[in-house]
């Protein structure tokens, strides 16, 4: 997967969306980035890379088996495998975002 939406990569880690929802806002506000959609009815959804799947996969298995608060789990993912890198990357133009949005506007409504 290239770039997924947050249902789609919930589902593969084994989390509920609403996790995922909550884990992405958590590296956001922590100085993560994350690639947004431009289509319009997404109201720019986030869209997860195989490293954005990777983070809140790893997030996620040291919150379980540490015991650790969703906020420490956090930092510690932001220490030891950054950021991301998006921000040298002219988002408009990849070819996993235009792969998606032409996914996201061939679905039936």
């Amino acid at each position: 997967m290239t770039c997924g939406a947050t249902s789609e990569v919930a589902k593969l880690i084994g989390i509920a969306p609403v996790t995922a929802r909550k884990y992405s806002q958590l590296l956001e506000e922590k100085g993560y980035v994350f690639i947004r959609s431009t289509v319009k009815s997404r109201q720019k959804a986030r869209l997860y890379r195989y490293k954005d799947i990777e983070i809140l996969r790893y997030l996620t298995n040291i919150r379980k088996e540490g015991r650790i608060t969703v906020d420490e789990a956090t930092n510690i993912t932001i220490e030891k495998l950054g950021k991301g890198d998006v921000a040298s990357t002219d988002i408009e133009n990849t070819d996993d975002l235009k792969q998606y949005n032409k996914r996201v506007i061939s679905k039936p409504k």
